[in-house]
């Protein structure tokens, strides 16, 4: 079974799918329907010929109880007048006078009632050895041509006992079959006469034409009656001798009779209390008759398996079309995606395994087009990156700190010089070589959060001696510098903005906070970075077009400026998602900006 279902499967694996249906089709149902029909065809011919047969036997067994039971009746019409005293004491003494006897037949009026009642019977006749008595219709003195006939000499022998005989009658001039029997006294001591009883032909015949088909009777192989028709004697003659060199088979047989072949069925019979030789019933039936049913039956069940495999092969090719067309469907759509064409249809319809596996392909296909741009997009921004990055380093390179800082604190150093010769002219010059120095330095990748921070005091401590009490810092760090890395001029940009668009025009109270904390949640590290100042403030439509273009990462073209938009932009590609700037602000109350770095733990 395993090795057959291999081959099978390694046999359908080589073919299309509507080929490997209709092989399927083919070997699993259309192959056992044909041998199933054909061994039930078998079956049902062998069924309906074997009740035709039954049918034909239970009727010649109801022939052969009919024609019996007309047999029966001249039994019976023997025995009443072989038991009859009257018939004795009529046919015995001795009469000497015409009218003794005339009175005597008298009183056997009663036998002419009996053929009334049996109808099969024609006529009897009572063969007497009294020379006294006269004769009449049915009682004749015996002449020696008579005890001489073979039927009587064997009435006389087997005293009493009836049986049957072909015999001629003599008054009506016809040979009848007869059932003859002697009469004898009760004690079997004196000879009465043969009692001889004619049946019917007329009766049994008519009898024998009520019958469904042709039935021939033959008593010793002679033939007695028939409703045959288109047979001639000799052929009527001929089916005993027929009968014995034919081999029957348990059925029935078959003879050539007229012009058509035709069944023939024998029945032989021994009829009751009677010694005689067998009769034999016999019917012959056309095999178109014998076959007409069980044909026409065959027919009609051929008709409706061929129908029902008509049937089956039509919805299997509705079924197969279908399933090809859906199957070429699901094939265009992975052939076009594999070509990297994701314009496909969104559905082929229905709601069966191929819409499945379509909606997911579907679904793969918006996928990698979705991935596609967003890898594409990715690669546009990393470059526009790049090359922010690549002006980010010209700038510093060229004092991006920008150029009024830069030429302000020059003013001042040479102010102070000017006025005196104050140390804090060294010191100034000394922390903007070191901001000068970190700011040409970076390259991008991540630096400690110690030295971003040491860049950023350095910044607010040269525009501290620039501006003296008007503006004033705080850096709170509550976390360890240590543990962290950011990428490079993320702080001191935003501290910038502070100074140039918030606090830059105020007079006095100026103040920038810087707080660092930190944080852990979902396996994460979390650290947040917020620059705030008591400055002029952002108006509401101005900010809400910066939290816009901050909300859809925009990156910003100005030549003078990094922006809020280029650090965003840089926290969004460099650190997980979730990362990013957020803005806060008063007009007339101060602005707020607050880095979220989202790390490892």
């Amino acid at each position: 079974m395993n090795t057959f279902l291999a081959w099978l499967t390694a046999k359908l694996n080589k073919k299309p799918m509507s080929e490997s249906l209709a092989i399927l089709f083919f070997d699993i149902f259309l192959v056992p329907v044909i041998i199933i029909c054909t061994l039930y065809t078998m079956y049902l011919y062998n069924s309906m010929q074997k009740f035709e047969m039954d049918k034909v036997n239970s009727s010649l067994e109801k022939t052969t109880a009919e024609f019996n039971s007309a047999l029966t009746e001249a039994l019976e019409f023997s025995d009443r007048v072989y038991i009859n005293k009257k018939v004795q004491n009529l046919l015995t003494p001795e009469y000497e006078n015409i009218q003794d006897i005339y009175s005597a037949y008298s009183e056997l009026n009663f036998l002419e009632d009996y053929l009334k009642i049996y109808r099969s019977i024609a006529n009897f006749r009572i063969y007497v050895k009294n020379e006294s008595l006269l004769d009449n219709s049915f009682i004749i003195k015996t002449s020696q041509d008579t005890y001489e006939e073979p039927w009587c000499k064997t009435a006389v022998i087997m005293k009493g006992h009836a049986f049957w005989q072909f015999t001629y009658d003599q008054i009506t001039k016809k040979t009848y079959l007869s059932l003859v029997r002697s009469l004898w006294t009760p004690s079997y001591r004196q000879y009465i006469g043969v009692l001889v009883i004619n049946m019917s032909p007329e009766v049994i015949q008519q009898q024998l034409s009520q019958q469904l088909y042709e039935t021939l009777v033959y008593f010793d192989d002679d033939f007695l009656y028939s409703s045959a028709q288109g047979l001639s004697q000799e052929e009527i003659k001929n089916i005993p001798l027929l009968l014995k060199n034919q081999k029957f088979n348990e059925v029935y047989s078959k003879i050539h009779l007229g012009k058509e072949t035709r069944g023939i069925f024998a029945r032989d019979f021994l009829p009751n209390n009677s010694m005689c030789i067998k009769f034999k019933i016999v019917y012959l039936i056309p095999i178109k008759l014998l076959q007409i049913q069980t044909v026409k039956n065959i027919t009609i069940t051929i008709f409706l398996l061929l129908m029902m495999v008509l049937l089956a092969f039509t919805v299997f090719f509705i079924h197969n079309r279908y399933v090809h067309n859906r199957v070429q469907k699901v094939k265009s759509g992975i052939e076009k995606v594999v070509e990297n064409n994701f314009e496909i249809e969104k559905s082929i319809g229905g709601n069966d395994e191929f819409q499945s596996i379509y909606s997911n392909l579907y679904q793969m296909s918006e996928n990698l087009r979705e991935l596609i741009d967003q890898v594409y997009k990715q690669n546009i921004e990393k470059e526009q990156i790049k090359a922010k990055q690549s002006q980010i380093s010209f700038k510093m390179l060229s004092s991006q700190i920008n150029p009024h800082f830069f030429f302000n604190s020059i003013e001042t150093i040479r102010m102070k010089a000017f006025s005196s010769g104050d140390k804090d002219v060294a010191k100034m010059l000394q922390i903007l070589a070191k901001l000068l120095r970190y700011n040409l330095s970076v390259k991008g990748s991540p630096v400690p959060l110690e030295k971003e921070l040491e860049a950023v005091n350095n910044y607010l401590s040269i525009q501290h001696m620039r501006f003296t009490d008007r503006i004033k810092y705080n850096i709170n760090v509550n976390v360890n510098l240590s543990d962290y890395e950011i990428l490079p001029l993320l702080i001191q940009p935003l501290v910038e903005n502070s100074f140039n668009h918030g606090l830059e025009d105020r007079e006095n109270g100026g103040i920038i906070n810087i707080d660092i904390n930190d944080e852990i949640k979902d396996d994460n590290r979390i650290l947040f970075i917020k620059i705030s100042d008591n400055g002029c403030g952002i108006a509401e439509d101005k900010l809400k077009i910066i939290k816009d273009k901050l909300e859809q990462d925009s990156l910003e073209s100005t030549e003078n400026s990094i922006g809020l938009g280029n650090v965003n932009s840089r926290i969004r590609l460099f650190y997980k998602k979730g990362s990013g700037l957020s803005i806060n602000s008063q007009l007339d109350k101060g602005t707020e900006v607050k880095i979220t770095l989202i790390l490892d733990k």
